[in-house]
This record gives C-alpha cells, sequence and structure tokens, in this order.
C-alpha cells in the first residue's frame, strides 16, 4: 500500500480522530522516504500522520527478503492486476484448508495454497476465527474475514480511492456530452458531401444556361457565356 496514504479512509472507515490515534500508534523512520525516493529533512523517528503514506514495516527490499524466505512480498497497492481480481485475495486468504495432493511435497516454512502460483506460497495462513472482534457482534470467521480485508484491498487498490464515484459521473457526462453531439456531426457531414454535389450540378446548369436569369441582366444569364462550349468531367 506504498502508493496510497491514510486519509483515503477518511469518512469511509474511520473519522479523523479515530484515524489519527490509530495511525499515531506506528512509527515512521526516514528510511520509508528513502525507500520511496522522498528526501525530507527528518533524522529519527516520528509517529504517523494521517497524510502521510502506507509505508511498509520494512526499510528496503534486502530487508523484506530477508524477513519473508527471500522472496520480496507483493504490494497490495496493484493487487488488482492478478487475475481475479478482488476474487483472488478471497482464495488466497482462505484456500490454507486444503490438503496437497499425492506427489508434492511442501518445503519447510511454505504452504499449499491451490490459488496461488505453483500452488506452493511462502506466506503462512493469516486468518484464524476468532481472531478480531466485531462491534456489531458479527462471528469471526475466517470467510468472514477475507470478505472484509479482500473488499478493503479492492477499495485502496482503485486509482481514484473514495473520487471513483465522482469520477464515473464525469466519465457518464462526457460520454453523454459526445453522444448528443453525433446528429450534429452526422449532418454537417451529409450537408458537406451535398453541398459537394450540389455545386457541380450547379455549373452544368451555368453552363447551359438553366438558371441565374437576373432582371438586371435583362432576363439573361450573366455566367453563361463564361462556360459555354466547355467540356466538365
Amino acid at each position: 500500500m506504498i502508493y496510497k496514504k491514510y486519509d483515503a479512509l477518511l469518512d469511509k472507515a474511520y473519522r479523523q480522530l479515530e484515524l489519527a490515534a490509530m495511525v499515531s500508534s506506528f512509527s515512521i523512520n526516514p528510511a520509508h522516504h528513502h525507500f520511496k525516493q522522498y528526501y525530507y529533512q527528518e533524522w529519527e523517528d516520528r509517529d504517523r500522520l494521517i497524510h502521510d503514506r502506507i509505508y511498509p514495516t520494512y526499510f528496503s527490499q534486502d530487508e523484506a527478503k530477508n524477513a519473508n524466505g527471500g522472496v520480496w512480498p507483493t504490494d497490495l497497492s496493484k493487487i488488482h492486476k492478478r487475475p481475479g481480481g478482488i476474487n483472488y485475495v478471497y482464495n488466497i486468504l482462505t484456500g490454507y484448508h486444503y490438503k496437497p495432493p499425492y506427489g508434492i511435497d511442501i518445503p519447510k516454512g511454505k504452504s499449499f495454497n491451490p490459488y496461488f502460483d505453483h500452488m506452493i506460497i511462502g506466506m503462512p495462513r493469516q486468518l484464524y476465527d476468532g481472531l478480531v472482534d466485531y462491534e456489531d457482534g458479527t462471528p469471526a470467521s475466517t470467510p468472514q474475514m477475507a470478505y472484509d480485508v479482500s473488499n478493503f484491498v479492492s477499495y485502496m487498490q482503485r486509482r481514484y480511492g473514495s473520487k471513483f464515484p465522482d469520477h464515473m459521473v464525469k466519465m457518464y457526462m462526457f460520454a453523454t456530452g459526445f453522444a448528443l453531439c453525433l446528429p450534429f456531426a452526422y449532418i454537417r457531414t451529409r450537408a458537406y458531401y451535398r453541398n459537394l454535389l450540389s455545386v457541380r450540378w450547379e455549373m452544368y446548369a451555368v453552363r447551359d444556361g438553366v438558371y441565374y436569369t437576373h432582371f438586371k441582366k435583362g432576363g439573361r444569364n450573366s455566367r453563361a457565356y463564361q462556360f459555354k462550349q466547355k467540356i466538365w468531367a
């Protein structure tokens, strides 16, 4: 979630004071800024603020690989690009109860999960029944917690975050305006081609003296003499 900020959760999951109290329980190190290539004038740890980015617990890729068996953890802010989207996250969190089929050896420190690539995952099971307590009394089952986590990850990985509905309204407004302009563009295009055709017929009519008989010219065609005995393609 390094590409997102805590304030994306305002008025969606927490109020401002609640979010500030939760975020301040974690500290931020200048190494986090260095990892994101941000160089602020900060030289010691400080409490996190709601406008900070959701930095990981690791300061570098080497530290993260050493803590996870040599594997760089997946950035959840881009997990939506995996096949399945939100279903992929849910299936990964609830797929640890399967037993490996015959002939597949699970290395030490690994787990079997049929929804993961190659079905051998380095992340141990994270969710167990009764792990948290819901304020409304909802049973804290593994599927329920996986459903909440997958929806949270799906919401946070959106490019526009909480502004996504407003962005969709703008897209529909633009599409409606474009659709309303199509008839005028069609009429303008047809009128353009029809005008070219009418000009062609007009030149034939001028050549043959069919019209342009103005009373100021004695009822004669004032331009017919310019086109007499001319050959038109």
